[in-house]
């Protein structure tokens, strides 16, 4: 089932509602979302604390698998989808 840009509308808001400031939207959805299985999101401006609860609601509301990703965080897995995600919100 493709990710929808539905979908992909609907996590920016409830993003948006939980404090986000930055939505980078990466992997399969964005490379080819007629075959994505997930919805990849980077996400900045969550508070720690209602991160995981986040989480939780969007793959609840969306209906698929949701992966989302701290962009605060320091790696080279977080720089490799800054350099190749797509920021889909920014405030």
């Amino acid at each position: 089932m493709p990710v929808t840009q539905q979908q992909i509308d609907k996590a920016v808001e409830i993003a948006k509602e939980y404090g986000a400031t930055k939505v980078l939207l990466f992997g399969s959805a964005l490379e080819d979302p007629e075959n994505a299985n997930d919805l990849d999101i980077g996400v900045l401006g969550i508070p720690d604390d209602k991160f995981f609860q986040f989480g939780g609601v969007l793959e609840n509301i969306i209906i698929k698998n949701v992966d989302v990703v701290p962009l605060n965080n320091k790696s080279l897995f977080i720089e490799y989808i800054k350099k190749h995600g797509k920021y889909i919100y920014e405030s």
